[in-house]
């Protein structure tokens, strides 16, 4: 099947990241020559060469912290990208109970926060899709770009800010009348 963006073929089937293609993916790095792993890596396993490198960097943080695959396996290797970060023996239990359910949003979110507490508060992060015509589209754009400070984290609370002052202006219209 081909892509229309950059006609390469597309992969239909969805890979399973798990210890085993870890595994498999370390003896094949490990019998490669320099240089090679990254030019052979998605013919013989079907996946690009930037998420085998991340597959691999997750292997590594679970063997250095000690943590079983099987016991984080389950949330997906996006959501791993970001744990492995932050993730030790001590906090798996407890990061995976506060984080079952989140989506990825959350689990950045958290990560980014991150204090050396698992025990802190995650506020789940939420997602809206906009329909906007390319007017709309660049007029909301250049406005949070403006409106952005260091205070804010990222488009969401600039946005947010921008909501809250619009209601506030709206309000105050509505009381000179």
């Amino acid at each position: 099947m081909k892509n229309q963006n950059n006609h390469r073929p597309t992969l239909n089937k969805r890979i399973v990241v798990d210890a085993e293609l870890a595994r498999k993916l370390l003896a094949f790095k490990n019998g490669c020559k320099s240089g090679e792993f990254d030019k052979k890596v998605e013919k013989k396993f079907g996946i690009k060469r930037r998420k085998a490198r991340y597959v691999l960097q997750i292997a590594d943080k679970l063997k250095e912290s000690e943590i079983a695959w099987e016991k984080v396996g389950h949330l997906g290797w996006t959501k791993l990208k970001e744990l492995a970060l932050i993730i030790t023996k001590e906090n798996v239990d407890e990061i995976m109970k506060k984080l079952a359910d989140a989506n990825i949003d959350t689990v950045k979110k958290f990560v980014r926060q991150y204090d050396g507490d698992s025990k802190q508060v995650v506020e789940p992060v939420k997602t809206m899709l906009l329909t906007l015509s390319p007017a709309q589209y660049d007029a909301i754009k250049k406005t949070l770009e403006r409106i952005k400070v260091k205070k804010l984290d990222g488009n969401g609370e600039a946005l947010a800010a921008l909501c809250k002052s619009a209601e506030l202006t709206h309000k105050r219209a509505n009381k000179t009348k």
